[in-house]
């Protein structure tokens, strides 16, 4: 539900035209049409005009008991959908979703991970750039900067600026003692992957192992499996070439695969197989 009256309302309590509202922020058409009912501008947007009226978007958006019991379970099953990496899964309830019905964390979360998806399921670096346009690092919380950071490190990466992805990075690992500390849930535990999936990438694998083996005990701890399957794999690749014992490794590439084929992560299994882990 758009309560427009309440930031129409307040508008003319401040006696400020549609022109001196959107000055700076839209056009005057934009706010028009929001208050006709006809369109909701993008978040950003409506979060500099209900700031300039000194309103939240909260005040502006809200929902019925039962519509706020669908969004919820809607939000869930985008979140499990997004932490095991179900893609089809993903798309279908990252689709279905009405931004409208979000609260501003909420919007932020699915853009990032969008973004997510932008950079690393699809490969879609237009994408992926409209949308380090289109995310408001100013009202995003800590732990959202640091998705958003960590998955800008791949991006780097894909479009071979190689000094920005390292930069991007030991950014990122300096603030480590507070990312690793966040409370574990499905974003934080892709800033975990993220991280560990660069190191093994630039072929620092103890660091990668490292970060592996964090992102399992953080998961463990607060009962989750999201992207606990990468975990296991990385431990597995990045401890190929070390001594340890054949059933330890083959325990762990177990492991990864029962998760992968358990969540739908596609992406995994096919890697596996390409590299002969069937």
């Amino acid at each position: 539900m758009v309560k427009t009256e309440i930031f129409i309302a307040t508008r003319k309590r401040l006696k400020l035209s549609q022109v001196a509202l959107s000055a700076g922020i839209c056009t005057q058409a934009t706010l028009s049409k929001f208050e006709k009912h006809q369109q909701i501008p993008t978040i950003d947007i409506m979060g500099a005009l209900c700031a300039r009226l000194g309103l939240t978007l909260d005040d502006i958006f809200s929902l019925s008991p039962p519509m706020q019991s669908q969004v919820n379970q809607g939000w869930a099953e985008l979140l499990a959908a997004f932490g095991h990496q179900n893609q089809p899964a993903f798309h279908r309830l990252s689709q279905s979703l009405m931004t409208e019905t979000l609260t501003v964390p909420m919007v932020i979360d699915l853009m990032l991970m969008r973004y997510f998806a932008a950079v690393w399921w699809q490969h879609d670096l237009r994408f992926a750039a409209q949308l380090i346009g289109e995310i408001d690092l100013k009202l995003a919380s800590a732990q959202q900067q640091y998705l958003f950071y960590a998955i800008t490190v791949h991006y780097y990466v894909k479009q071979h600026q190689d000094d920005l992805a390292a930069a991007t990075y030991h950014d990122l690992m300096q603030r480590q003692a507070r990312w690793v500390k966040a409370p574990y849930g499905v974003l934080m535990g892709a800033v975990v992957y993220l991280m560990a999936q660069y190191q093994f990438d630039v072929g620092e694998m103890t660091a990668a192992t490292e970060t592996a083996a964090i992102g399992i005990t953080a998961a463990q701890k607060h009962d989750s499996t999201a992207f606990v399957e990468n975990f296991f794999w990385l431990l597995y690749a990045a401890g190929k070439g070390w001594q340890q014992p054949q059933f330890v490794r083959q325990e762990v590439l177990l492991n990864a695969r029962l998760l992968a084929k358990l969540h739908g992560n596609n992406q995994l299994l096919q890697l596996m197989q390409q590299r002969g882990e069937k």
